[in-house]
């Protein structure tokens, strides 16, 4: 049967290895229950002249982690299209950009055109489900009844189904994945950098580039940091992470690669999206590390003037991990041991879901 799935992965943008992991994993995932499945993929942005045939011609359609967002159609301009349409769909790990510092958190941004049309693809989907529970909470607070809790579809991969997380003393080799915003991330990378330095004097340490980052790159040449660009192989560059002991950096799907081959690793959370992870699991491995307005340290030309706040991220956040890490490794990573139950959990999850929407066709 033919599958569309409906991706984020945004290949003529910033070309976000992450987004293609969500697509790689949900078509994996619907063919571990559905070996005939036909899937084809389409970027969410599109056009509706572009899309229109392809949507046609299937039979059930997936958004692969659904992006939650204000101004919802500029985000998926065809979605009118596929609600009125009699094509089945369904919606696996939709996840939420929350702005964490806003006292409205679980509405600021979305007007009631947005949560309509959100309510109704809820109401309208064969299946919904969310990626973490703070995306879980806006749907609850939103009326979107219908949605439950999966956990990130990006864990499926039946390659690492029996690894179990070790404990070990021994780390020669660490990833630190680069930042979004890197313009306002300098300091707290370059203090990521020097921490893990000092703190293992002896490991290799690489920067792995999820998407196209030159501010990260001439930093990593600056500190002299081996710097691979791994969003250049959309479809392999994740394998790297077989690599390393130890990740630790800003990417969800870094923290994601490292934890489901049973790596251990620590977030640092940019915003809404990695807050998300860090509330959803049940171990203590993300520490915020959001943009901060900071007053600028110059001589106000008018004394009825203020000068704008320098917007940054705090290095103290790099700090606070570190204290995480140093003890962790003291005692042999064991923070870490069983937590690959809960992935399982979520895999178990996400392919109970797929089961609903590959049964019509399963013999």
């Amino acid at each position: 049967m033919k599958y569309v799935l409906v991706s984020t992965y945004p290949k003529e943008g910033t070309q976000n290895i992450g987004d293609k992991l969500i697509e790689q994993c949900c078509s994996n995932a619907i063919r571990s229950v559905d070996p005939k499945a036909d899937i084809s993929a389409i970027w969410r942005a599109s056009s509706w002249n572009d899309v229109k045939d392809v949507i046609h011609s299937s039979d059930r359609i997936v958004f692969a982690c659904l992006a939650i967002r204000k101004n919802i159609l500029s985000v998926y301009p065809y979605l009118e299209n596929i609600l009125s349409a009699s094509i089945p769909f369904s919606v696996l790990s939709a996840g939420t950009a929350l702005p964490i510092e806003a006292a409205n958190l679980f509405s600021k941004g979305f007007t009631a055109n947005d949560l309509d049309i959100l309510k109704r693809t809820a109401y309208a989907a064969q299946t919904f489900t969310t990626r973490g529970v703070l995306s879980q909470a806006f749907c609850e607070k939103n009326g979107l009844h219908e949605a439950k809790l999966s956990g990130d579809i990006a864990f499926f991969d039946n390659r690492y189904d029996e690894l179990k997380f070790a404990k070990t003393k021994s780390i020669a080799n660490i990833a630190i994945s680069d930042p979004h915003y890197s313009q306002f991330y300098e300091s707290a990378f370059e203090e990521l950098v020097n921490s893990l330095k000092n703190f293992f004097p002896n490991a290799n340490i690489d920067c792995l580039l999820h998407g196209k980052n030159s501010t990260i790159k001439t930093l990593c040449d600056k500190l002299e940091l081996k710097c691979h660009a791994i969003y250049q192989q959309p479809n392999t560059g994740l394998n790297i992470y077989d690599n390393y002991d130890l990740h630790v950096g800003f990417r969800i799907h870094g923290h994601v690669s490292a934890l489901k081959r049973r790596i251990p690793s620590y977030l640092l959370e940019q915003d809404g999206r990695g807050t998300d992870y860090g509330l959803t699991f049940s171990r203590k491995i993300s520490i915020p590390c959001y943009r901060v307005p900071r007053p600028v340290s110059q001589k106000l030309c008018n004394e009825k003037e203020k000068m704008p706040a320098q917007v940054t991220a705090a290095p103290s956040s790099i700090q606070l991990l570190s204290t995480i890490i140093a003890q962790d490794y003291l005692d042999g990573f064991v923070r870490f041991l069983g937590f690959e139950t809960e992935i399982n959990r979520f895999n178990t999850r996400n392919i109970s879901e797929i089961k609903k929407i590959c049964s019509p066709y399963l013999e």
